[in-house]
């Protein structure tokens, strides 16, 4: 077909191509007042050792070394299902093995230097975003109390602080992406609809 053909069809046709923006737009907005309010916690932990051994005395890189395989540790901790299921269990939510995969997909560990952490979730309801941010503090701060405890035979847990902040926002969704992917979608439909017609119209002659 040539482009002064099809130019022809496009100001003949117009309305079909009106139609399809229209419909795929329609679309859009039902699926953007369909789709869920999203929260997204953010934690930073700062891994801090305040003591050392009086019977060996750390060079500067011994104890860059130490704060990273407390750091590591801590990390490794924080990804794993146990630690997941405690804060979901202080947070009051009963989870399944199915729920509590899902979450951890929704979950983001991170070592971010040698002595902080970035943990990330979210959610869909800001009072349950803050009820998990707390739990995860505090099963923190039990952990951190339990190393402690070790501190007469491991070195590297003396003088151990983990402080800890929680930031909770929602997540926005980008509408106007959504309605400019919905305009475009919507002619091109059009455009396709109007090469169908054409061809069987063409078939007819």
């Amino acid at each position: 077909m040539k482009l002064k053909e099809f130019w022809q069809l496009l100001r003949q046709k117009y309305w079909v191509l009106i139609i399809c923006v229209v419909v795929v737009i329609a679309g859009v907005s039902w699926f953007n007042s369909k789709v869920e309010n999203t929260y997204e916690g953010n934690l930073g932990f700062s891994i801090i050792r305040l003591g050392k051994s009086q019977a060996n005395e750390f060079s500067d890189y011994y104890a860059t070394q130490a704060d990273n395989l407390v750091t590591n540790n801590f990390t490794k901790w924080l990804k794993s299902r146990p630690f997941a299921s405690s804060v979901y269990e202080r947070a009051g939510i009963d989870l399944d093995k199915e729920n509590l995969d899902n979450i951890l997909k929704l979950t983001s560990v991170a070592k971010v230097s040698g002595t902080d952490i970035a943990y990330r979730f979210e959610t869909y309801e800001k009072e349950r975003a803050e009820e998990i941010g707390t739990a995860i503090i505090e099963e923190v701060g039990k952990r951190t109390a339990q190393i402690k405890k070790s501190a007469k035979t491991d070195v590297n847990a003396r003088g151990l602080e983990v402080s800890s902040k929680l930031s909770i926002h929602q997540k926005s969704t980008d509408l106007t992406l959504n309605y400019l992917l919905g305009l475009a979608a919507g002619i091109v439909l059009g455009l396709v609809i109007l090469l169908v017609i054409r061809y069987f119209s063409s078939r007819k002659k």
